[in-house]
């Protein structure tokens, strides 16, 4: 029987060091060859590493990374193969994002996991000698899959490992299968049909793919086409999608959470850095991949996810721009941050939808009429039930943060602390204003003021200043405004600026005793009452040339901020400033703003403070 067994699987085991895996790529060297003799039955097989003797193609086309070479378990996949000067085969491998996938890499990191089986077959048989009494066969090869096993076939080689042909122990015959070729075979079948990503697995999996992006990519049918002619793998076929997908604009289509596990190692600062230097990588670059897939749409700098933001202008020497944060012996834990309006809408209730495309939600403006029947014959008065539809789609908010590229350099960890939190409120502040005085035009959504049927209460002709006269009976009147309404239910409360706050402590309800419009616990006329500095402070009444702010009174569980999307694209711009040595950092989200029942929020437009 022939040596070569062209057709025969076989397989070689190495210890993983798990020194050698990196965190933040999410991937692992591993040696997975060397030309240590293994015993194969009556004689000893090396694998030689010579040019030309060791064919890496498939490996190097993207091949799955397996568990315990079973074709059903893909964690990941082979991203290079080589063999270096001493003659060893080594492969840098990167673990996928899925949950099994996920389990695995944690165990390789906490070296619970440390096998790795090679399979390969022999392609040649270039010689034979004899050595201390063992017949050496010398085999051209080609390795074809990589797997994390639990137990090894053998253990020849790993990382950080120094055998020599002495040190080898020889392999115990194994017992005699009845029907060894039939075996070989089906493994031989199963593993080629992975590995080699025959057209009936490769193209399934690739139309697959341009069936989902077919509204997304222009001409990514004939892609497909072109791929599966050309055996491009899946992995380079989506790689091909994502360069094609058009610039950020819109929504997500499909809204999938990010775990804490995914997120988890997450860096802002080193995205950034990865964009400045000319290469996003790592798990920030697989996350902006994931939602651009996700969205349809390439990001115009990269994609951050939305559950990152939910975990500012920073200078490493100057305070004002940062430097605070990365002095000796730093506490970034005690970052002093701007001083900002306060964010209230969602504090009072409103409904935060998470939202995939343009929606519209109906909206009954009438209901129908009862009639009392003057006799036993008589008809019934026909009556209509008329509906409206709310509109929410997608409005982009921009915010411009700056920081210096030494700040950025200094790897500091509060710093993305700092950025996340500069970008949450800022936009949270822009979402707020919107809400209350949103224009509904320019891109911008529309607010609580302009939408038709809210209630208003005028202080005067040209506006009034709060007084004794006026006050709290305008206040009340902002309530019954909404309760002949029957909208008095749900989250109700004031929202006024700090100004406003401050004349109602002094202003008594009466003016015949000293209980003030101002309630103890922060309430007026029992309702609480947010303070925002949010509100305008330039708006006019009439003929006035004061300005005016305003308060609002409302069941705040009507008010609906819409988010399209599952991430925030993000803009790094090195060069505005670069003669400053400062970088540019735009971000931008997709939002809407809708009140589901007007009738539920009533407003003073002419508070003259």
């Amino acid at each position: 029987m022939t040596r070569l067994s062209p057709s025969e699987t076989f397989f070689r085991t190495a210890e993983l060091d798990r020194a050698a895996a990196d965190g933040d790529k999410r991937t692992v060297e591993l040696s997975f060859s060397s030309e240590l003799p293994v015993q194969r039955g009556s004689f000893y097989e090396i694998l030689s590493h010579a040019d030309g003797h060791c064919d890496l193609s498939r490996l190097n086309s993207g091949h799955p990374l397996l568990l315990n070479h079973d074709t059903e378990q893909l964690i990941g996949v082979v991203e290079s193969a080589r063999v270096d000067a001493d003659k060893k085969g080594r492969a840098t491998v990167r673990f996928s994002k899925s949950q099994k996938a996920d389990e695995i890499w944690r165990d390789v990191q906490d070296g619970i996991r440390r096998l790795v089986s090679v399979g390969y077959r022999r392609t040649e048989e270039l010689g034979a000698e004899v050595k201390d009494g063992r017949e050496l066969v010398r085999f051209a090869w080609q390795p074809y899959e990589i797997s994390l096993v639990s137990v090894p076939a053998d253990a020849t080689v790993g990382v950080g490992r120094e055998q020599t042909l002495e040190s080898q122990q020889p392999e115990p015959e194994k017992p005699k299968n009845p029907e060894p070729e039939k075996e070989q075979r089906i493994m031989s079948d199963k593993i080629e049909s992975v590995v080699e990503q025959k057209p009936d697995t490769r193209a399934k999996e690739i139309l697959a793919m341009a069936k989902r992006m077919s509204d997304k990519v222009a001409g990514v049918r004939e892609m497909a086409d072109k791929a599966i002619e050309s055996d491009l793998s899946v992995e380079s076929f989506r790689q091909q999608i994502l360069d094609n997908l058009p610039k950020a604009e819109a929504v997500a289509p499909k809204i999938e959470k990010f775990t804490a596990r995914d997120i988890s190692g997450y860096s802002i600062t080193r995205a950034i850095n990865g964009i400045m230097n000319g290469r996003l990588d790592g798990l920030e670059r697989e996350l902006s991949d994931e939602i651009a897939l996700r969205s349809g749409k390439a990001a115009t700098g990269f994609w951050l996810p939305n559950e990152v933001l939910g975990q500012r202008n920073a200078v490493a020497g100057t305070g004002t721009l940062g430097g605070m944060v990365v002095a000796t012996q730093n506490l970034g834990s005690e970052f002093v941050e701007l001083l900002r309006s306060q964010a209230v809408v969602g504090q009072l209730g409103a409904r935060m939808l998470q939202l995939s495309s343009n929606v519209t939600i109906p909206r009954q403006n009438g209901a129908g009429t009862v009639n009392w029947a003057a006799t036993e014959t008589s008809a019934s008065t026909l009556s209509g039930v008329n509906f409206t539809q709310l509109t929410l789609s997608p409005k982009c908010a921009t915010s411009e943060m700056q920081y210096s590229k030494q700040l950025l350099a200094t790897s500091n960890p509060s710093i993305d602390a700092i950025i996340r939190d500069d970008a949450i409120k800022s936009i949270a502040l822009a979402i707020d204003l919107a809400a209350f005085h949103g224009a509904g035009t320019s891109g911008e959504p529309t607010g609580i003021v302009n939408t038709t049927g809210i209630a208003t209460v005028a202080l005067g002709t040209n506006g009034s200043a709060l007084t004794t006269a006026n006050a709290y009976a305008s206040f009340v009147s902002l309530e019954t405004e909404i309760a002949t309404d029957n909208a008095d239910v749900g989250s109700l409360a004031y929202v006024i600026n700090a100004a406003t706050r401050g004349k109602l402590k002094s202003i008594t309800k009466t003016g015949l005793d000293s209980t003030f419009v101002w309630e103890p616990g922060n309430t007026v006329n029992g309702y609480r009452t947010a303070i925002s500095n949010q509100l305008k402070t330039n708006l006019t009444k009439g003929t006035a040339t004061t300005i005016c702010t305003a308060a609002f009174f409302g069941n705040f569980n009507d008010l609906l901020i819409a988010e399209f999307g599952t991430g925030t694209d993000v803009v790094v711009d090195p060069y505005t400033l670069a003669s400053n040595r400062v970088v540019r950092i735009l971000t931008n989200k997709w939002v809407d703003i809708g009140v589901r029942r007007p009738q539920s929020f009533s407003a003073i437009l002419d508070i003259i403070n």
